[in-house]
């Protein structure tokens, strides 16, 4: 698993603000931090459920699955952009919708893969199969 540290150094690195090997200085890792959690919790309220929690250190695990790190990297970045007034790549615009997408498209595939089982009631709540003759 990926820590928040290597997530904000991929998202800065997209729009080129920081060397692959640099590690972010702690007031670019404090906002990142926080527009990561406001994105995270944004997904989250718009029923894309990844199992997100509140990140507070860079040293902290990403709260998400591995497939999802790209998508929210891609995504931090798109939200950063404006921030650090560096043009993004198109490429990585397409990359942050088209990774989002994935993670929308299996969610609803999960979600339609729940199952209904048909178990048996109590007795209690059974409908009598046969009728008795009145005497």
């Amino acid at each position: 698993m990926s820590t928040v540290a290597e997530i904000i150094r991929d998202a800065l690195g997209y729009l080129r603000v920081l060397d692959a090997n640099e590690a972010a200085e702690a007031e670019d890792a404090t906002t990142a931090m926080r527009m990561l959690n406001l994105m995270m919790h944004s997904w989250q309220a718009n029923n894309l459920a990844l199992g997100w929690h509140e990140v507070t250190n860079p040293t902290d695990i990403l709260p998400a699955p591995k497939q999802a790190e790209i998508a929210i990297a891609c995504n931090l970045a798109v939200l950063l952009a404006a921030r650090y007034g560096a043009p993004l790549d198109q490429a990585v615009i397409d990359h942050a919708r088209y990774e989002k997408a994935n993670l929308i498209s299996a969610a609803i595939r999960a979600e339609d893969a729940r199952m209904t089982y048909d178990l048996p009631r109590p007795a209690q709540q059974r409908v009598r199969d046969t009728v008795e003759d009145d005497p």
